[in-house]
């Protein structure tokens, strides 16, 4: 499973353990851009 630098620095930051299940395609860019314009 190839983990993405959204992915990277969101688990550095947040201690979760259900993102360890998550797939990587929910942690991309768009989900950033949503979350900042909100």
């Amino acid at each position: 499973m190839a983990v993405g630098l959204g992915q990277r620095f969101l688990m550095k930051i947040v201690r979760n353990e259900s993102m360890r299940t998550d797939p990587p395609e929910i942690y991309g860019w768009r989900v950033f851009f949503l979350a900042c314009s909100a």
